[in-house]
């Protein structure tokens, strides 16, 4: 399945300019592996995906995270070489930070526990 997302290698935070550090482009879902295609730029291959994890808006409300109404950022833990890295993806489509994530977090929780080779 693929997805029209924002790419951000390192952890959001609430900002004026934080859309400077996405990076648009799909993520295509396959079995066992995910790929971040970007418009401009060298792909990125998810594999040993180890988690999924989202925040809800709720949880972020109740720690007086101002960016609640908008940070629906998927975190994507997976390794490479026994390294951890973390993946932030979210929805691509005009105004897709306020839609949920559903299908996309389905396909990605799908691939935890999946090891295949780096």
């Amino acid at each position: 399945m693929t997805f029209r997302v924002h790419f951000q290698a390192t952890e959001p935070v609430p900002s004026w300019t934080a859309w400077k550090r996405w990076q648009s482009g799909t993520l295509t879902v396959h079995p066992g592996h995910a790929e971040f295609h970007p418009r401009a730029g060298e792909s990125l291959v998810i594999r040993n995906v180890t988690s999924v994890s989202q925040p809800s808006r709720a949880q972020l409300r109740r720690q007086h995270d101002i960016s609640w109404p908008v940070n629906t950022w998927v975190a994507v833990r997976y390794s490479i070489s026994g390294q951890p890295h973390v993946a932030y993806f979210n929805d691509g489509r005009l105004l897709g930070h306020y839609l949920s994530h559903t299908r996309m977090r389905h396909c990605l929780d799908a691939l935890v526990g999946i090891s295949t080779g780096s």
